[in-house]
């Protein structure tokens, strides 16, 4: 089995990971895929990536036809918009990855294209987007993927040999689901208490007030997880405590940026899918379920919400 070609939906801050190396390795074969005046800016701009101006195939869903693979990087509340496009991209050989943070994105897409397409992922990159800049760390390990059931399948035996041709690091997990509510464990814990205390990554390195609010909200995450038969070894722990140092000091995570540039932000997939899974497994989240509301309090804030004309406060 090999991967000739690849389709690519969403080119934001982790979309725009895998451009340069697959454009460079497949060419025409890979494509993003975009419509009306995305696609123009696109094929017109392209995107600066780690300060390379790089450009790549644009193509409707029409042009790029069936792929033998299909990477879904698009922000969570698009899932549901990506659904026709996601739907007439998949043929009977086709595989698709799910990029997304969370846990829930490759149920939603088996929704609509069944699971046996469905291979589940993650990712684990550290990245910077400003409009069409994107910049990245060096600590990057890239996307994570595997079967559920541990097996080195033809297909993932294939992603490999393509990843590894367009020199994009990976990893094959033999647990994809432990590994995938760990990162989730880690994005509830650092992206929501960035985007509610406006701090970068170097906070995580010795503020215990910050730290405080961040292990609560991951301790309750390992809590549901335990409680659905998902088991997080300390090791895993002790081993993201590390990871946090090596983060440039200033970075921030995607929810602060989000916040910081008045766009929404995905506390539904983050606090708000926990808080409906905790009350399935009644385990309390009382830290989750504070920051889910001040995150959206933040969102209405910056939607405008709030009048703060005096005046009309007098009222």
């Amino acid at each position: 089995m090999q991967i000739q070609t690849v389709a690519l939906i969403g080119a934001g801050a982790i979309g725009a990971y895998f451009i340069p190396g697959l454009a460079h390795t497949l060419g025409e074969d890979f494509c993003v895929i975009a419509e009306g005046t995305r696609k123009e800016r696109l094929e017109q701009e392209g995107m600066c990536i780690n300060g390379v101006q790089t450009f790549f195939s644009v193509k409707t869903p029409e042009e790029a036809g069936q792929p033998d693979l299909v990477l879904i990087a698009t922000k969570y509340g698009a899932l549901e918009e990506i659904r026709e496009t996601v739907r007439s991209l998949t043929g009977p050989l086709t595989t698709v990855i799910s990029t997304l943070n969370g846990i829930d994105s490759e149920e939603i897409l088996a929704g609509t294209i069944g699971w046996e397409p469905i291979v589940y992922g993650f990712m684990r990159v550290s990245a910077v987007r400003t409009g069409n800049v994107v910049t990245y760390g060096n600590n990057n390990r890239g996307l994570y993927f595997g079967e559920t059931d541990g097996r080195l399948s033809p297909r993932i035996l294939a992603i490999g040999d393509l990843l590894t041709k367009a020199e994009i690091p990976y990893v094959v997990s033999e647990d994809i689901i432990k590994d995938q509510w760990f990162k989730y464990a880690c994005n509830i814990a650092e992206n929501q208490c960035q985007a509610v205390l406006g701090v970068p990554f170097g906070s995580f390195r010795d503020h215990p007030h910050v730290n405080f609010v961040r292990l609560h909200l991951m301790q309750e995450c390992l809590n549901v997880a335990e409680a659905k038969g998902i088991h997080i070894p300390d090791s895993e722990l002790v081993r993201q405590e590390e990871t946090l140092k090596t983060v440039p000091y200033l970075n921030k995570t995607s929810m602060l940026q989000d916040i910081e540039q008045g766009r929404t932000t995905e506390v539904e997939m983050l606090s708000g899918t926990l808080i409906r899974i905790a009350k399935e497994v009644q385990v309390p989240v009382p830290y989750n379920e504070l920051i889910y509301h001040a995150i959206r309090a933040i969102e209405d804030r910056n939607a405008g919400a709030f009048d703060t004309d005096p005046d009309v406060c007098r009222q």
